[in-house]
């Protein structure tokens, strides 16, 4: 039985544990149109569900509109365009849900840093008539509220990421909500960012998905990544992980030897973070705001300020014209990489084309399924042929020939004069390039005394 029946099963028959196990052990177990039986029977009986709540009175949920209900009921958000395009309920939008819900989904005292930093009680829901309204809700333990909801509709991209420099394996659980979207009170959605232990145990509430092929061996974090996926499939969302193909750091990890790093340590202004090269973009996290970098919303990517242990990275983003307005163009800078990785991200850049400005319309039109230049095209990448790596190479190699040409073998007579020395590293009073005015008014010099002693 597919995941899409199997939803439908657990939608006439969760109410029900022992039945609605039953029913998708016999799917599982014989064939020959059992299962589209049953779906067929699951199907019916959601459908009388359904008329039943018409009939007393109870609005009637088609899966995509809802009639008109009393606005105090309806509890609308005004959203911006490209949110409310996306709603399944109505036309604004909404986080109306049927009160209870049903939980597919229940674990206690998870870790949140964002949009709150604290423990809470983790929850996945979904209403009990519309199987696509779905809601990734944050619970306070002890009241018992709902502190924060993401609408299953508004998420853009999931992601499962190692926790960088523990001891203890854990992992971070980031999902990032749809430009545009807004929460329930009408502020702008926040990513919410939760980290499991990769220790042995299941959770409180779990779907019949994994009651039937979870293992005794299963860590909090091999439960909690099937049940987002089985929980998101029907919005067409799937959990992005690392990959050593698209980047693994060069660094060594002090705490577990032989394994690879899938992240590299960065700042962005004053704040260190981590930087992941993935699949789908550069996220960089996990200190509050993380930042999130889609392949096709990247105009390019260069290297600034490469020095002998670090080197700086410059994104340029492009945000999408909205009411009629330009596009507009953003920098964001991310300083202090280590030199180690310089080769790995230089890779990562090309393989993307990020370092060539004019592939940005492609990967916007290809979102999320990025084309990789072939063999031949790789040339015409950069208009000199030459990746990011070997122009910074040679951007370091010609700092080093300027320091050379620059040393005064004499020493210290420009001791104690310390603003001629910053101007003099800065670049200032030189109009000519290197030699300058000031040698220019010694050569001046000697050779007027040489004219007095002719004289």
């Amino acid at each position: 039985m597919d995941s899409h029946s199997a939803q439908i099963v657990e939608q006439a028959f969760g109410r029900n544990h022992d039945l609605h196990v039953r029913i998708l052990e016999a799917a599982r177990n014989f064939q020959n149109g059992i299962p589209e039986l049953l779906r067929d029977i699951s199907t019916f009986v959601v459908s009388q569900r359904s008329q039943q709540h018409v009939s007393n009175g109870m609005p009637h949920r088609n899966g995509n509109q809802l009639p008109e209900e009393p606005l105090a009921k309806k509890r609308k958000l005004e959203q911006s365009d490209e949110a409310a395009a996306r709603s399944i309920r109505t036309k604004a939008g909404s986080y109306e849900i049927s009160n209870p819900p049903e939980i597919d989904f229940e674990c206690k005292d998870v870790s949140f840093t964002s949009p709150l930093r604290k423990k809470l009680k983790l929850q996945f829901v979904h209403d009990n008539i519309n199987l696509l309204i779905r809601q990734i809700r944050l619970i306070n333990q002890a009241t018992s509220a709902v502190e924060y909801t993401l609408r299953g509709e508004d998420v853009d991209t999931m992601f499962c990421l190692p926790v960088p420099d523990k001891a203890q394996r854990q992992q971070n659980f980031v999902v990032f909500p749809l430009p545009g979207s807004q929460s329930y009170d009408g502020s702008p959605a926040e990513p919410l960012v939760w980290t499991m232990n990769e220790t042995k145990g299941k959770p409180e509430v779990v779907s019949v998905s994994t009651r039937l092929h979870g293992s005794e061996e299963d860590t909090f974090v091999d439960v909690t990544r099937r049940e987002l996926n089985h929980f998101m499939a029907s919005l067409e969302k799937k959990l992005v992980l690392p990959d050593e193909r698209e980047f693994a750091s060069e660094i060594p990890q002090s705490h577990r030897k032989g394994e690879k790093a899938f992240h590299t340590k960065a700042f962005r202004g004053s704040k260190e973070g981590y930087l992941f090269l993935l699949s789908t973009g550069i996220v960089f996290g996990f200190k509050k705001p993380i930042s999130y970098f889609p392949l096709h919303a990247i105009e390019s990517i260069s290297f600034t300020s490469v020095l002998q242990r670090t080197f700086n990275i410059v994104i340029t983003t492009l945000t999408p014209a909205a009411n009629g307005s330009e596009e507009k163009t953003e920098e964001h800078e991310l300083s202090m990489v280590d030199q180690a990785d310089f080769a790995p991200i230089d890779a990562y850049i090309r393989a993307h084309a990020l370092n060539d400005a004019s592939m940005a319309a492609e990967r916007r039109a290809k979102a999320y399924n990025v084309n990789k230049p072939a063999a031949g095209e790789e040339a015409a990448a950069d208009d000199d042929g030459r990746g990011e790596l070997e122009k910074a190479e040679e951007a370091l190699q010609d700092a080093e020939d300027e320091e050379e040409e620059d040393y005064d073998p004499s020493g210290g007579e420009s001791e104690g004069s310390g603003e001629d020395s910053e101007e003099d590293e800065d670049g200032e009073g030189y109009e000519d390039g290197e030699g300058g005015e000031e040698e220019w008014d010694e050569d001046e010099e000697v050779g007027a005394e040489e004219e007095e002693e002719e004289a």
